[in-house]
């Protein structure tokens, strides 16, 4: 690995600070945990595997691990699947109970901790068209086989998961193509070496980042007007700017081709 002179080192990004042991740089940003299907005392049960561990010795620990558990050539694609479904359900039923502290669903029956996930929950105040429209494509002959009631709950929680999973996509374009490599900004460690929370650096830019607009983002600290300094901070070329430029030129292009062909068909 290429030694960086002490002079040109980037905070956070080249360095470690506030308690992490490890470069953001040489960390994993985003996909930093898996839950692995384990047998204990004779029962099956998923276990977290941490892929940032704090407590490592080197990133190297971290990278081995990775590649043992999810990466490596032995791990097989059902063995992947199934490790990002369990993330995916357990981000889903989190949203879905929160949901449901603010109102927006409710439980459909006091034992609904021992229903399955996708049957659990009754709309409160969420349009009734698109729920229709869901449940239309299970079909009547799935309503007819589990009940209306328990496939309503299933079109809730697929509208809510198509939130959930759209939402997550677009925070990560935004955050790679607009405010920056997530290792530059400070991630909290718990005493475990797991990821505490990797947002807190990056909220405090929002407002600024945004402050020239009219839609600002709503953070619940921070007032409608507020007096914003902009401040010189690092400047880096992107390594990935010329790849950038061509995928939208590429995408450009596509779009002008197909709307020739469109055109063309139409006459």
């Amino acid at each position: 690995m290429k030694t960086i002179p002490e002079g040109e080192k980037v905070v956070n990004y080249d360095t470690a600070t506030k308690g992490a042991k490890i470069p953001g740089a040489l960390r994993f940003s985003r996909f930093y945990e898996v839950y692995v299907r384990e047998e204990v005392d004779g029962k099956q049960r998923w276990t977290t595997v941490n892929f940032n561990d704090n407590n490592a010795e080197s990133y190297e620990d971290n990278l081995r691990r990775a590649e043992e558990v999810f990466f490596g050539n032995d791990v097989t694609y059902e063995m992947r699947k199934a490790m990002l479904t369990e993330i995916i359900n357990r981000r889903l039923e989190e949203n879905l109970e929160y949901l449901v502290t603010q109102g927006i669903l409710k439980h459909r029956s006091k034992n609904w901790k021992s229903q399955p996930v996708y049957s659990r929950y009754e709309p409160v105040v969420i349009d009734t068209a698109h729920l229709n429209a869901i449940q239309k494509q299970y079909g009547q002959k799935m309503s007819d086989l589990y009940g209306n009631a328990a496939m309503r709950s299933v079109a809730t929680c697929a509208f809510v998961l198509d939130i959930m999973l759209k939402h997550q996509i677009g925070l990560e374009e935004y955050q790679r193509l607009f405010v920056g490599n997530p290792g530059l900004f400070v991630t909290l460690f718990n005493e475990d070496g797991s990821v505490k929370d990797d947002t807190g650096d990056l909220s405090k830019r929002l407002g600024g980042h945004m402050s020239t607009g009219e839609t600002q983002c709503r953070l619940d600290d921070v007032p409608d007007e507020y007096t914003v300094a902009e401040l010189k901070d690092f400047k880096t070329t992107s390594s990935q700017i010329t790849e950038l430029k061509d995928w939208f030129e590429e995408s450009e292009s596509r779009f002008v081709l197909y709307a020739d062909k469109q055109k063309s068909i139409s006459i």
